[in-house]
């Protein structure tokens, strides 16, 4: 195939017609655009359903107007903010002030000067906005340099580039270090970063207590998500993958008496229509639609109220849209606050925002159809419209909106601060929720002990003894049940009604109503025995939908409040029950012909006799015609599985499905097992011994997946939830890798070196293999490739020679006599015998050398004129090259032996499962690489992969290493 593809390009090439070059000048002059790039044309900035629609609702100033919609048209400019430490902040500020904004903002008196701005809202300064788009930063020639600067500080993690307006919510959730965090909708996952900072931002405490759960629907978007985290190197962390609107209750411990999880601050940035970022997103112009705020609202009101139940008693909770509509902002906000009674109120945090020029919340809206008729009231909307849509949407009364205090949300509009459009409402929860239970245990989860299920809000409904129910909605309704009387499995309040006054229903409760008074009931067909409880429908479960993006993650799944059909029902693949598991609804035939009897199992305590009719003329059933074409072994197979199915589920879901008769399932996407480490892990003791590791540092925290090549490191509090809740809950990531397996002929006592990922985390804990340098000696140490000992200070070369061949700590402090840089460097290496090298990847040693006050671009230029005064001594006759001298380029120098030694020995192949994708950007040789101007840059660069570029450092390290 590819000869034959080959030979037609030849062909091609053969009878193409060969032209000169003054024939190709005359072609150019007659055609100007002939051999130009053709670039992508965006399409028309405007679109007038838009533009009436929010016109009309009046959310921005008449006068505004102009300046409104002419700046949502212009592209959005550069922002970002510097992260880390304090210290090592406003040393990173210094050198962007002076070495990037002075030279590249400043222009000539005939032009207009750029001057970068400062975010006066933004605490110490740390966030700027540059009045260039991404696209002006990439292609300017001039701006080259300030556009590598800020691609390896991101990628290294002391910088983040995001939008302005989407830094505001977690500034106004007041994190403290105590604090559990939970990120309902946290893909792709820039304010789950800055959660994560606010929780590290006290110096004085290393290891938080607190932790952050990151969750989202969209399992794709959570691997994405891996990346952002990663960067900020936390062991506080959990990525978890469930749809936000039954996210599952967390316990402390697996007691049935252990309480719930309660956050006490959550982030609610649900899913929009987004049409708040069209400086970003221009494609949204032609796309946008009216009726994209009425799909999404009951969605919004369900993660709201979701995540008030997890928000413990004094906390806060910050909802948030990229949304201009009042359908998606102030009408959820109020809809949940009528719900609660009193027990949430709107924050006022007008102080917190100092410099921000922002909109109050406004108390009165309309609605518009897609024919451009505008609705006031309900009664006003024509009868589909009303059919079609919540009632909730609608504009509420003046005095109710003024009791809620809709005026302390925040909506902030394009044109004010040269920004996206965003929406913040920050709720605090002051007392329980009218329609919790209290109970806040084990034993009260719905899932595990069944026999709870039942409240009182269940005793209200008509005939709910005949019912069981699955998730617990909106007022103490449930999103899923069981009629026990026809064995029917219902999802959403239509199904509830209509099935409830069906024919079959009635039908079914008369007899049962006869059963108890009579007896049972004598079937008219002699063949078919008296039974006694419902006979069982056969159900089909669902297929799970694809998720593409956040907002389609949550449309996929069927709306319980909205209009279904019943044919067409599905559910979406991370749907899972409240406090457990995942729940999958299921394709149900209402037809009265099954004749097999099968046990319905109902709630503890009720006990149901029916017989279900069947006459001559009934069709067969499908499980009929199934067993009929089954054979024996068929069918002992098929039961074999089904017990092999039953035997691996876990004890609490087994007993779940067979109590409840609703199927739960366990993870949509099969994980790797995070599994910790005993006391008595054989491959602790050489670790602990080798590094000089205290026993502060517990064993049990230390954590892999599946091979133990990687081992990673979480705090206290995240590994007792993983631990309580590894069956319930779907992990995807969490802690930071800090040590890796790479065995070593000089080193036969520990086959385990340190990472640079986690180091920060655990040199408190490394009181041994550390060496002490100066500054000089971090430039040698992270320019060279391969440096020699005895090119390093006397001082640094002591405390080399004290310590064996292996992995160390490179450490520099700042002192009186080495003042510059003034803060700490710390970063792992290695020791050989008789040269060293740093094992920091391509971004993070820019950073270290950025530090020193050394640009890697300089070392580049000294090394490539290094290179041709060596190729020209080489080409002169009769010159002789100097040998034993070390330079920053050519092979690695020093341990031969073992480098020989290390290469013949084969590496085991890597199991592609054995570690989850990580968004890690980790090659190690890349700045050596570029050196020797070879081509590792190219498989260093692996970032959107998501490969950890740490694995294949193991090979790099047997040419290179001592």
């Amino acid at each position: 195939m590819a000869r034959n593809k080959r030979a037609k390009q030849l062909a091609k090439e053969k009878n193409r017609v060969k032209r000169t070059k003054e024939e190709w000048e005359a072609m150019k002059r007659e055609n100007p655009d002939l051999g130009q790039k053709k670039g992508y044309h965006l399409a028309p900035k405007s679109n007038e359903m838009f533009e009436r629609y929010y016109r009309g609702i009046g959310i921005v100033p008449e006068e505004e107007w102009d300046d409104f919609l002419n700046t949502m048209r212009r592209p959005l400019p550069t922002t970002f903010r510097v992260t880390g430490s304090r210290r090592q902040a406003e040393e990173l500020l210094k050198i962007i002030k002076g070495q990037y904004f002075s030279k590249f903002f400043s222009t000539d008196d005939d032009q207009e000067k750029i001057v970068p701005t400062q975010l006066p809202w933004y605490p110490n300064g740390l966030a700027w906005q540059l009045d260039f788009t991404r696209k002006e930063i990439k292609n300017d020639s001039a701006l080259k340099s300030l556009h590598g600067f800020l691609i390896s500080e991101t990628e290294s993690g002391n910088i983040s580039r995001q939008e302005a307006v989407s830094m505001l919510p977690p500034l106004l959730m007041d994190i403290k270090p105590h604090h559990k965090i939970l990120d309902m909708c946290a893909a792709p996952g820039s304010k789950t970063a800055q959660l994560i900072e606010a929780l590290h931002s006290d110096e004085n405490v290393p290891t938080p207590e607190g932790f952050v759960v990151a969750n989202d629907a969209d399992n794709k978007r959570c691997y994405l998500m891996t990346h952002q985290v990663k960067r900020l190197q936390s062991p506080n962390c959990m990525i978890v993958n469930h749809d936000a609107r039954i996210l599952p209750n967390m316990f402390y411990s697996k007691d049935n008496n252990a309480d719930v999880v309660k956050y006490d601050r959550i982030l609610c940035d649900v899913p929009c229509s987004g049409d708040g970022t069209m400086r970003k997103n221009p494609d949204i112009w032609s796309k946008w639609h009216v009726n994209g705020g009425y799909n999404l609202h009951s969605v919004q009101k369900k993660i709201l109220q979701r995540g008030l139940e997890l928000l413990a008693v004094g906390g806060r909770l910050v909802y948030s849209t990229c949304s201009l509509n009042p359908m998606e902002d102030e009408a959820v906000i109020l809809t949940i606050l009528n719900m609660c009674g009193g027990a949430v109120e709107l924050v006022d945090v007008s102080d917190k925002l100092t410099g921000l020029k922002y909109s109050k919340g406004t108390y009165s809206w309309k609605c518009m159809n897609k024919t451009g008729e505008w609705y006031e009231t309900e009664e006003m909307a024509s009868k589909q419209f009303r059919n079609q849509w919540d009632t909730t949407i609608y504009p509420p009364i003046i005095t109710v909106a003024q009791e809620a205090k809709l005026e302390r949300c925040i909506r902030v509009l394009p044109h004010q601060n040269n920004t996206g459009a965003f929406f913040i409402a920050v709720l605090e929860k002051t007392r329980d929720l009218p329609w919790t239970s209290g109970k806040s245990n084990r034993n009260a989860d719905p899932i595990i002990n069944p026999s709870e299920r039942q409240d009182p809000s269940e005793k209200k409904q008509s005939q709910s003894q005949h019912f069981t129910f699955g998730i617990r909605g909106k007022n103490g309704s449930y999103h899923f049940a069981k009629c026990k009387l026809c064995g029917v499995m219902l999802q959403g309040r239509n199904d509830f009604n209509s099935h409830q006054g069906g024919r079959k229903h009635k039908q079914s409760l008369e007899d049962y109503e006869q059963t108890k008074k009579t007896g049972p009931v004598a079937s008219t067909d002699p063949a078919v025995p008296v039974k006694s409880d419902t006979v069982a429908m056969d159900t089909e479960p669902a297929k799970p939908t694809e998720h593409a993006s956040k907002t389609d993650t949550y449309s996929s799944v069927a709306d319980p409040e909205k209009p279904t059909n019943d044919c067409e029902r599905t559910t979406g693949e991370d749907t899972v029950a409240s406090g457990v598991t995942e729940v999958t609804a299921r394709k149900v035939r209402d037809e009265p012909e099954v004749t097999e009897e099968r046990e319905v199992t109902g709630e503890p305590g009720v006990t149901d006799t029916a017989v279900e009719p069947s006459g001559k003329d009934s069709p067969p059933t499908k499980r009929q015609k199934m067993d009929k074409g089954e054979t024996t072994e068929e069918k002992k197979e098929t039961e074999q599985k089904k017990e092999m199915e039953e035997k691996t589920k876990p004890e609490e879901i087994r007993e779940a499905t067979q109590q409840s008769g609703i199927p739960v399932m366990v993870h949509g996407h099969k994980e790797d097992p995070f599994i910790f480490c005993t006391k008595d892990d054989p491959i602790w003791p050489p670790i602990k011994e080798f590094y000089g590791i205290g026993e502060s540092m517990c064993v049990e925290q230390i954590m892999y997946r599946n091979m133990k090549r990687m081992l990673y490191y979480v705090t206290e509090q995240v590994r007792d939830l993983v631990v309580a809740n590894n069956e319930r809950v779907k992990f995807i990531n969490m802690g930071v890798k800090c040590f890796s397996s790479g065995p070593s002929p000089l080193v036969t006592e520990c086959d385990y070196r340190l990472s640079q990922e986690g180091l920060h985390v655990i040199e408190k804990y490394v009181s041994g293999r550390r060496i002490s340098m100066t500054r000089q000696d971090v430039v040698t140490i992270l320019s060279c490739e391969n440096p020699f000992i005895y090119k390093l200070s006397p001082s640094t070369q002591d405390s080399v020679h004290t310590i064996a061949p292996g992995s160390v700590i490179f450490h520099f402090v700042p002192s009186e006599s080495d003042p510059e840089p003034c803060v700490e460097i710390l970063f792992c290496g290695w020791r050989g015998k008789t040269s060293v090298r740093s094992f920091v990847d391509k971004d993070q040693r820019q950073h270290y050398l950025r530090m020193c006050g050394v640009e890697l671009s300089d070392i580049k230029a000294q090394v490539k004129m290094m290179k041709e005064c060596k190729n020209l001594l080489e080409a002169t006759p009769g010159s002789s090259q100097v040998s034993g001298t070390e330079t920053p380029v050519g092979p690695a120098s020093g341990d031969e032996a073992e480098v020989e030694k290390w290469n013949e020995e084969a590496e085991a192949p890597r199991d592609p499962e054995a570690d989850e994708v990580e968004e890690e950007i980790n090659g190690d040789l890349a700045v050596e690489s570029e050196m020797l101007n070879t081509d590792n840059d190219k498989a260093n660069d692996n970032n959107e992969a998501g490969i950890d570029n740490e694995e294949n450092m193991e090979d790099d390290v047997a040419e290179s290493a001592e």
